[in-house]
C-alpha cells in the first residue's frame, strides 16, 4: 500500500516536470513579450512631451467628477479610470496617459489571441511585434484621449467571436457577451459593429444561449441592465446622444464631401498621414512601406480565401469603420489599425508559406526565409521606433500642441 502511494507520488511530480519543461518556454516567451511591449509604452511617458494637447485636457474635463459622466457616459471604459486617477489627484501627464496604455496593453493582447487562432505562433508574434511598435500605434497608445478605445473594442469583439466558437462553457459566453455587448456600446458607432458580431456568429450566439441554464440567463440580464443604466439615463436626458454613440455627426455630409472624406483615408495612410502632429508627423504616411506591401499581400491572400468567416468579417468590419470615419463624427481612424494590422499579419504568413513550398524540405533555406522575415520586422520596428521617440517629440509644430497643464 505504502509502495503504491509512492509510485503514484512519483507519477504526479513526473507529469508535473513535463508540464512544467513543456510550456515554461513559450509562457516565458508571452511573458517577455508583455514586459517589452508594456516597457515600450511606459517609457518617458509623462516626459517625452510633458504638457497635454488641447484634446487631452477636454477629456480629463469630462472625466472630473460623476455628474460630466453621468450626463455623457460616451467612452465610459476610458472615463471611469480617468476619474479613478483624478479621485487619487493623479492627474499629471503620466498618470493620464497611463490610462490608454491600460487599453493599449489589452489591445496587443487581444491582437496576439487572434493572430495566434488564424495562422501559425511564429506568424502571430511577427504581427504582434509589427502593431506594437508601430508609431500609429504608439500616438493613441501614450495619448490621454479615449481613441484607444477603438481598436481595442474591435479586437475584443473578434477574441470573443473566435472564443465562443470553440468554448463549451455556454453559461459563461452568455454572460461575458452580454457584459462586452453592453461595454461596447459606450464606444461611439460600435452599435454597428455588436450588430455586424452577432451576424457573423449567429449559430454560436444561439447555441450557447439554448444550452445555457435559465440562472446564467437571469445573471447576464442582470449585468447587461446594471452596466446599461448610465446610458439609459443619460439619453432618457438628451435623446441628441443617441447620434453620437451611433458614430454620427451632427449633420451628415454632403454625398461630395463623403466622398472627399473616404478618399482622404488612404491619403493618411499611405500619404500624407494625419492633420495634425498630435496623432502623428504631419506629411508623413501612418503606414512604412513594408507594412503596407504585407498589407496588400494579405487582402491578396484573403481574396482567394473569401469563403472563410474571418474574411468576411474583416471585409464587413472595413466597410463599416471606413464609412463611420469618413462620415466625420466621433469615430477616429485609429479605427482601422487592426485592420491593416492583421492583413499585415496574413501577407508575412502568406510569403513564409511561399518560400517554404519553394523549399519544403531543406531546413537551411527555411532557416533563411525566417530569418530574412524577422530582420524586416526588426527594421520596421526600429524606423517606428525613432520616428515616434526622436523625431516626432521634436517637432516644433508638436511642442506648440503639448503646452497646456491638468
Amino acid at each position: 500500500m505504502r509502495k503504491s502511494g509512492i509510485l503514484e507520488t512519483m507519477n504526479v511530480l513526473q507529469r508535473l516536470r513535463r508540464y512544467v519543461f513543456r510550456t515554461w518556454e513559450p509562457a516565458t516567451g508571452y511573458a517577455a513579450g508583455l514586459v517589452f511591449a508594456g516597457f515600450l509604452l511606459l517609457i518617458q511617458l509623462g516626459r517625452l512631451i510633458p504638457g497635454l494637447s488641447e484634446r487631452e485636457l477636454q477629456t480629463l474635463q469630462q472625466s472630473r467628477n460623476w455628474h460630466s459622466i453621468v450626463n455623457d457616459p460616451i467612452n465610459l471604459p476610458h472615463k471611469i479610470l480617468e476619474l479613478v486617477l483624478a479621485k487619487l489627484d493623479l492627474i499629471g501627464p503620466f498618470g493620464l496617459r497611463s490610462v490608454s496604455v491600460f487599453f493599449a496593453l489589452l489591445t496587443v493582447v487581444a491582437f496576439y489571441y487572434v493572430v495566434c487562432r488564424w495562422h501559425t505562433t511564429r506568424v502571430a508574434l511577427l504581427g504582434t511585434a509589427l502593431l506594437a511598435t508601430s508609431s500609429w500605434f504608439l500616438h493613441f497608445a501614450r495619448l490621454a484621449t479615449p481613441d484607444i478605445l477603438f481598436p481595442t473594442g474591435l479586437l475584443l469583439a473578434l477574441v470573443y467571436g473566435t472564443w465562443i466558437r470553440q468554448t463549451n462553457k455556454s453559461s459563461l459566453a452568455v454572460v461575458t457577451g452580454i457584459a462586452l455587448t453592453v461595454t461596447l456600446l459606450y464606444i461611439p458607432g460600435f452599435v454597428w459593429f455588436v450588430a455586424l458580431g452577432i451576424l457573423w456568429q449567429f449559430h454560436a450566439v444561439s447555441k450557447h444561449l439554448r444550452a445555457s441554464k435559465f440562472a446564467s440567463i437571469y445573471v447576464a440580464l442582470l449585468v447587461g441592465i446594471v452596466l446599461a443604466a448610465p446610458m439609459t439615463y443619460a439619453v432618457y436626458r438628451q435623446p441628441a446622444l443617441l447620434k453620437s454613440m451611433a458614430g454620427l455627426p451632427a449633420h451628415i455630409p454632403s454625398p461630395v464631401q463623403f466622398g472627399k472624406n473616404l478618399l482622404h483615408i488612404p491619403s493618411q495612410l499611405f500619404i500624407n498621414g494625419p492633420p495634425s502632429n498630435e496623432t502623428g508627423i504631419v506629411g508623413l504616411p501612418m503606414l512604412d512601406i513594408f507594412v503596407m506591401a504585407m498589407s496588400f499581400l494579405g487582402a491578396y491572400a484573403y481574396f482567394y480565401r473569401r469563403q472563410l468567416d474571418r474574411t468576411k468579417i474583416l471585409v464587413g468590419a472595413s466597410i463599416v469603420g471606413s464609412v463611420l470615419v469618413a462620415l466625420g463624427g466621433l469615430v477616429s481612424i485609429v479605427l482601422l489599425l487592426p485592420i491593416v494590422y492583421i492583413l499585415a499579419t496574413a501577407g508575412l504568413a502568406f510569403m513564409l508559406q511561399q518560400w517554404f513550398t519553394v523549399f519544403p524540405r531543406n531546413p537551411l533555406a527555411r532557416v533563411i526565409g525566417t530569418s530574412l522575415i524577422s530582420v524586416a520586422v526588426i527594421v520596421t520596428a526600429f524606423y517606428h521606433i525613432n520616428q515616434y521617440y526622436i523625431a516626432w517629440p521634436n517637432a516644433p509644430e508638436t511642442k506648440r500642441i503639448f503646452l497646456l497643464q491638468p
